[in-house]
């Protein structure tokens, strides 16, 4: 009877364990570019299933990306990007390239990729010394949010997805980002919030596609493979993941 009770509490004490850890794990912050912080929400409920490269390629052929490439509506001048703010106070936001064809470590170069117009967000690049990043700007209020790369918008416009920066730079997060969408009672305005990050450990995505607003798919490789084969793995270490959340 002791060791019966012994053993029951063992486990209890192992949930517990559990439990903090998941607990510390929700207490990590999402710093913004804009200099505030806000805490990433609880983790979510998330699986991966494997899919194929038939699924892949279908559904690649079916998505259509809603970005639109208005490049030309907002061209840069004398090394600099205006974006047009539509606020109470209308106002331009400034992205001004800096110490350019130099070896300075402090270089850094903006690029207008367009807009998402179905949730009235600009999209901008920036290219670092070592380091590339993205900036979602909500055209009504001037509020940014920073994403590892390219974002993409699910098909009704519930969720904005991204991948991170190719497998092999230094320092630099892997996985895959889920942002949510929020569009304000009685206004037009949206907004954007962290949903999920995903940081696997054994593999790393090369490319996703939205199958539905709550299904992704990826293509993915070991990490092995990109350290065996110089940061590009053969064509058959490449495998496919179902991500639904």
């Amino acid at each position: 009877m002791i060791r019966h009770f012994y053993f029951v509490f063992i486990l209890i004490l192992l949930s517990c364990k559990k439990d903090s850890q998941t607990t510390e794990k929700a207490q990590q912050v999402d710093s913004l570019s804009n200099g505030t912080s806000k805490p990433i929400e609880s983790p979510k409920q998330f699986e991966f299933t494997v899919t194929t490269e038939q699924d892949f390629i279908k559904a690649k052929a079916k998505f259509k990306d809603k970005l639109t490439q208005d490049t030309i509506n907002f061209p840069k001048i004398n090394g600099e990007i205006k974006l047009p703010i539509q606020g109470d106070n209308p106002t331009q936001l400034s992205f001004r390239d800096t110490l350019l064809n130099t070896d300075d470590e402090n270089i850094r170069e903006y690029k207008y990729e367009g807009q998402f117009k179905d949730i009235d967000h600009y999209v901008v690049s920036g290219t670092f010394w070592e380091h590339y990043e993205i900036y979602l700007i909500n055209k009504k209020t001037g509020e940014n949010t920073l994403l590892w790369n390219n974002p993409t918008l699910s098909p009704s416009n519930q969720f904005i997805a991204n991948l991170s920066l190719p497998f092999g730079l230094e320092g630099t997060p892997i996985g895959i980002q889920i942002w949510r969408i929020h569009k304000t009672k009685n206004t037009s305005n949206f907004s954007i919030s962290k949903h999920l990050e995903i940081n696997p450990i054994d593999w790393a995505p090369t490319d996703f596609v939205w199958k539905s607003d709550k299904i992704i798919l990826l293509k993915v490789a070991k990490v092995d493979a990109f350290l065996n084969n110089n940061g590009i793995p053969h064509k058959n270490d490449y495998y496919y993941l179902k991500l639904s959340f």
